[in-house]
Formats: C-alpha cells, structure tokens, sequence
C-alpha cells in the first residue's frame, strides 16, 4: 500500500524564515493529506543534540497521526586525509543515533560528492573501495537499531543508477539500500 507523505526539505523555506517550525511542519504535512513524513536535516534544519525537538517531533507525529518514515542527513566521505574520514563517519554515526531516537526503521544519507571535473568514472572507480567501506560501516552501526540505511541517486557524482547499484552490490548487506529519486536523473 502506498502512503502519501512529505519530507520536511520541502517547508525547508518556511521553517529557515521563521513562518513555521518543524513540527508545525508535520501539523502542515497532516492538513495536507499525509500519512508519513521523512525528517530531513538539511537546509538547516539540526536535530542532533536536540533532545526537546525530537520530544516535540514525535509528539506532533503521533498528535496528527502520522509515520516518522525516514530520516535524512548529509554525508561526504570524500575527505583530504584519513583523519577527516573518520571525523566524518563518526559524525554520520551520531545522525544514526539520532534516527534511532526519532524511532524510525530508515535512514538515507549521502556518500560524497566532488566537482564536476572530478566526476569522472575513473575517480568512482578509485573512490568505490571506500564508498563502500563507509557505508557498510553505517549499516553495521546502525544495524542493532533495526535501522537500514540507504543512498539516493543524489548530486552530480553518485547519481547514476549504475554507480548507486555498484556500492549496494559492493557493501552487500540486508539493511543497507537505495532510495529512488526519479526526478534527479
């Protein structure tokens, strides 16, 4: 059965200019016929260390009887130096913890992004090996939470389908995956 529901990337506008509030935006998402909502941090939306507001998004998730489906973070694991990655896996295991406190069973987030000229099939190729050691990291971690984590045909650099299946197939576990975007390719 399909829900219809909202990310919270779409009231990102209204939320950053003070019209509304997160979750006034799940009160929003309801009046307009949602059944779900993705949480979504970006456009700068922080939830992390937010204790109240994740209080205040449930709350107003189970008030208007809708499902936290997901949650969404950024995430580059293309990083200068090998110190930086794992700043950076650290910090995308705390946005899992944070997904664990929300109590959702989904959480997306991305693996990297570089310029346009670097894009290239032959910088995946070299980049591939720890796309997908990363992210089966993230999956392990997240694992003992019920949680499945996944990519999104996402940005210039790991946007196309090929690229996507080769780090699913690559990191090869049962909750790790791919959520669709049919309007990024």
């Amino acid at each position: 059965m399909i829900k219809i529901g909202f990310t919270s990337y779409s009231f990102s506008r209204a939320i950053n200019d003070g019209r509304i509030d997160l979750p006034g935006a799940l009160a929003l998402a309801a009046e307009y016929g949602a059944e779900q909502m993705e949480i979504a941090t970006s456009a700068g939306i922080t939830i992390k260390g937010n204790r109240e507001l994740i209080s205040k998004i449930k709350s107003a998730a189970k008030e208007k009887n809708l499902t936290l489906s997901s949650y969404t973070t950024g995430a580059n694991f293309v990083q200068p130096d090998s110190e930086s990655l794992k700043k950076e896996i650290a910090r995308v295991k705390t946005e899992v913890d944070v997904a664990a406190e929300l109590g959702v069973t989904r959480m997306r987030h991305d693996c990297g992004w570089r310029p346009i000229p670097e894009a290239g099939i032959e910088q995946f190729d070299r980049d591939l090996p720890m796309f997908i050691d990363c992210c089966g990291e993230i999956a392990d971690y997240a694992a003992p939470s019920g949680i499945t984590t996944s990519i999104e045909n996402h940005g210039f650099y790991v946007q196309g389908s090929e690229r996507v299946k080769r780090i699913v197939l690559g990191v090869n576990r049962d909750n790790f995956r791919t959520t669709l975007d049919v309007g990024n390719f």
